[in-house]
């Protein structure tokens, strides 16, 4: 099977997202840092002799408005790193082809090979197919690339049937 996609900045930071919020080794990293991060804040504000009250609230309100600016820092440097020239294989056109021996892809930029065994896991949102090679990479397949629905059965039958693993559905 041959598809032809185009990705885009949006697309890599869902991927970065998804990574981030879904995957169990940084979502573990992240709710630390959601929870506490105005744990803390809270705990050094009543050290310094402030009550318990004021420690509270004012360092939830600080935890949040960190973690906000935390989340919008994280994204701007998603965005810039992918838009580099040094990382032009990421974003653009993408030609990928699934055979029997692995996945083809192909970018103006160059090409690369995957076979079955090096591929770890695929997992699959309501708009994407993640083909992860390593736990922070993986091949984007924009569902929306696809003509119709039937085309996404084919496919998901496909990797399964090549990759001998269920695809790991994400709601």
């Amino acid at each position: 099977m041959k598809l032809s996609m185009h990705i885009t900045k949006e697309d890599y930071w869902r991927f970065n997202k998804f990574v981030i919020y879904s995957m169990p080794k940084y979502r573990k990293v992240m709710l630390a840092n959601i929870i506490g991060l105005p744990l803390f804040l809270s705990i050094i504000l009543k050290v310094i002799g402030k009550p318990w009250v004021y420690s509270i609230v004012v360092g939830v309100a600080l935890g949040v408005l960190l973690n906000v600016f935390m989340y919008f820092s994280i994204k701007r440097k998603v965005i810039r790193w992918s838009a580099s020239t040094e990382n032009a294989a990421w974003l653009g056109d993408h030609t990928m082809e699934i055979t029997e021996q692995g996945i083809d892809e192909t970018t103006p930029v160059g090409s690369a090979h995957y076979n079955w065994d090096a591929i770890p896991e695929i997992r699959m949102t309501k708009d994407y197919i993640y083909i992860f090679i390593s736990s922070m990479q993986a091949h984007i397949i924009p569902l929306a690339c696809l003509s119709n629905p039937s085309e996404q059965t084919q496919l998901i039958q496909l990797l399964e049937e090549h990759h001998k693993k269920k695809i790991i559905v994400h709601s």
